[in-house]
């Protein structure tokens, strides 16, 4: 018992420093058992919207606090900097697809740490991709798109919808579902001169559809964060067109929090490596 308020007690103080004083706020929501979403002014991240009984305020904390996208500290973090300003100095703007984007903490990561690059944010819950619309309202360079992802053109319905990370797509021959997105459809909307650079995804074991169909992006990337889910599904194997897709594209693999991440070798990135010291 001990150990486990000790815990908490070192998240609280971490998400204080991270986020500030205001976090506090869906803290007390929290408690207070508040469903209506709070205002957190911080200086490090802007100004976030939190649904105190959602996971909101976890999904920033897995961006900002245990950096489970930062690859700063790897020696692919280095290559993936190394290439974003080859995209620039080209004339390439580079793109980031967060698909599963929820409340937006992600976008808003990369965001940051790209500020150059063009980020869209796909998510298919309408109450995530409300809170998620408020969240990237400041930041020039994301745009939302209210649908969901997958290998091939359609429809989905959602399940547990309201429940934010627990919410799930399902393929559907119904027309006035959620729109599906391919990978090829936004790097469309993108336009040219333009290079997909990363892809985030995070769809609840809908990445057994991306990666059953239209696959040939992937060899477009030069990096790719993946959260499998073959823990939410036992006996489904979400992840098996994943594995085929990704396991012998060429790509280094590291494990940051709940992601795998794959990132091209340096010979395929085609950036000059720098001269040693």
């Amino acid at each position: 018992m001990a150990a486990g308020w000790s815990r908490r007690a070192i998240v609280f103080i971490e998400d204080c420093l991270t986020f500030g004083p205001g976090v506090i706020r869906p803290y007390l929501g929290r408690l207070l058992n508040h469903s209506h979403f709070v205002t957190v002014r911080s200086p490090n991240v802007g100004t976030i919207y939190i649904r105190p009984n959602q996971s909101d305020l976890a999904s920033f904390r897995q961006a900002f606090v245990e950096g489970q996208y930062d690859l700063t500290s790897t020696g692919q973090g280095d290559r993936l900097s190394r290439y974003y300003n080859h995209l620039l100095a080209t004339g390439t703007l580079p793109i980031i697809i967060d698909a599963g984007a929820n409340v937006g903490a992600g976008a808003i990561w990369f965001s940051k740490t790209f500020p150059e690059a063009k980020i869209f944010a796909l998510e298919p819950e309408p109450a995530n991709a409300e809170i998620c619309r408020r969240n990237l309202a400041s930041a020039r360079n994301i745009v939302l798109l209210e649908g969901a992802i997958a290998g091939r053109p359609g429809f989905v319905k959602i399940k547990n919808a309201g429940a934010s990370w627990a919410a799930q797509t399902i393929r559907s021959e119904e027309k006035n579902g959620v729109r599906i997105h391919t990978i090829t459809d936004v790097l469309t909307m993108a336009g040219k001169p333009s290079a997909l650079f990363i892809v985030k995804i995070d769809i609840e074991g809908f990445e057994a559809d991306l990666f059953a169909h239209d696959t040939g992006w992937i060899s477009q990337t030069a990096c790719i964060f993946i959260e499998p889910h073959d823990w939410l599904f036992p006996g489904r194997k979400t992840s098996r067109t994943m594995q085929g897709a990704l396991f012998d594209a060429g790509f280094e693999m590291l494990l940051r929090g709940e992601n795998l991440v794959f990132v091209r070798d340096q010979e395929d990135l085609r950036v000059p490596v720098p001269p040693p010291d």
